[in-house]
């Protein structure tokens, strides 16, 4: 009997080992590296309008298409050349006296511009124009 009860406890001992070592193999790390993002980097950006003509206190709405179209970062800042002439706010442009200005787009990530009557060649520049 003394033999059969020592059995039974290393037989449960054995068990209860192998179920807890089985879990611990080198495949299932206790802290997983997460695998490292891949950052797209943006390469240009464009303007869905080259010029505007506005009648003084009107406004109208620029779009900046950021490329490639799934770079990480897509943010970009606006401003004017003149903002005697029109201001711009997160791409709506607004006419504020007669006159000429210049609405640029630039990328947050790599710094890439693009303005109104800037146009890849051969198309002639166009600006803004306040009425």
């Amino acid at each position: 009997m003394k033999t059969t009860v020592t059995k039974t406890i290393m037989a449960l001992a054995l068990t209860a080992m192998a179920t807890f070592f089985a879990g611990c193999g080198p495949d299932e790390p206790d802290n997983p590296t997460p695998p490292t993002p891949t950052t797209v980097a943006v390469t240009g950006v464009s303007l869905n309008k080259s010029s505007m003509t506005i009648t003084e206190g009107g406004s109208e709405t620029l779009t900046a298409t950021v490329a490639p179209s799934n770079a990480t970062n897509t943010g970009v800042s606006w401003s004017s050349s003149n903002t005697g002439v029109a201001t711009v706010n997160g791409g709506q442009v607004t006419a504020v006296k007669a006159g000429t200005a210049t609405i640029t787009v630039t990328t947050a990530d790599g710094n890439k511009t693009r303005s109104t009557g800037q146009h890849p060649a051969p198309k002639s520049p166009l600006w803004l124009t306040v009425l």
